[in-house]
């Protein structure tokens, strides 16, 4: 069964998103965890989007190996989405890139980082 909304040639939208929730042990690790996100990772905070410090949207343009027809390295932009529900010390992570490759390798680099 094909989808009615796919366009041709463009990735499915579940292609571009990858969401993973991982439990966090010790809650006194979440504002470091924070930081390691944004200063790790080189991503900026969006502005005017969490409602509280339990939330972080970021956003960045990761640049990789590949060069471009003009021979400059191809840059990505990523968004990601941390969730973080301190009552069960769970995080939800969700990134979301043009290809689905990069928004997995992202959410497997944030796993990396709190593992």
């Amino acid at each position: 069964m094909t989808d009615p909304l796919a366009k041709p040639g463009r990735p499915k939208q579940r292609d571009k998103q990858q969401p993973l929730t991982l439990i966090i042990y010790e809650p006194s690790g979440l504002v470091a965890f924070r930081a390691e996100i944004l200063d790790g990772l080189h991503l900026a905070q969006a502005q005017g989007i969490d409602q509280n410090d339990l939330s972080l949207s970021a956003v960045g343009s990761l640049r990789t190996g590949t060069a471009g027809p003009d021979g400059s390295k191809i840059s990505v932009g990523a968004l990601v989405r941390i969730e973080i529900n301190a009552q069960v010390r769970a995080v939800r992570v969700t990134a979301r890139a043009v290809h689905g490759t990069v928004a997995a390798a992202l959410v497997n680099t944030i796993k990396a980082l709190v593992s």
